[in-house]
Formats: structure tokens, sequence, C-alpha cells
């Protein structure tokens, strides 16, 4: 987490994280979500922390095909692209990322 603003925090995210969120985005070098401090959870032992791996193109096409459910979508507070200027930095008021993908790699450990 860098920071925590009403009640809000922005949570750093390996850029590992975009192939899985965006199938076709993955030369991201910088992502992070703006979250309700209350979905938070502390970390424990056994909980992955290794970036996961690139999505196979039969997982791509699943994910592209998937329904992006509201009920469990975030801000995207950050997004930078390899060889692009950072200046994606809040530019998605209105993208929202399903937790639910984030759920899936780490219960996997992808």
């Amino acid at each position: 987490v860098l920071d925590i603003q009403n009640g809000k925090a922005i949570w750093q995210l390996h850029p590992a994280y975009a192939a899985w969120l965006w199938p076709l985005m993955s030369k991201a070098t910088e992502l992070s979500l703006y979250i309700s401090e209350s979905l938070l959870e502390p970390i424990e032992n056994g909980d992955s922390t290794v970036p996961p791996r690139a999505p196979t193109e039969q997982e791509k096409d699943e994910i592209l095909k998937a329904p992006e459910p509201v009920a469990d979508a975030v801000q995207v507070y950050s997004l930078a692209l390899k060889g692009k200027y950072p200046t994606v930095r809040k530019a998605f008021p209105t993208r929202m990322v399903t937790l639910g993908t984030i759920r899936y790699c780490r219960s996997r450990k992808l």
C-alpha cells in the first residue's frame, strides 16, 4: 500500500498482473489500484508474494470472454507502459478491474 486517502488505499501491484487484467497489456511497468481500505487484508504466512506468470493463449481467450462483475470491481489508480512516459496516473477515473482475477492468480500461485 503506497498511501491511504479518504478511506481508500493506493495498492501497488506487480505489473505482471496487468496481463491477467487485460490480456493484451503485457508491457506494463507500473500498476496500482484505488480500493476501499476495508478490502485490505494483512499478509499472512503462506501468502504468495511472487508475481504471476504470463497467461497462456487459452487463458487470455477465457479472460477476454469472461464478464466483468461490477460488484467486485475497483478503480485503476495508475498504469504505465514500457516505452511510454508514465502520464497515465489517475487517467482512468472510470476504468475498473475485477478483484476476482487477482484472487485467482494468488490462489493458484501463478
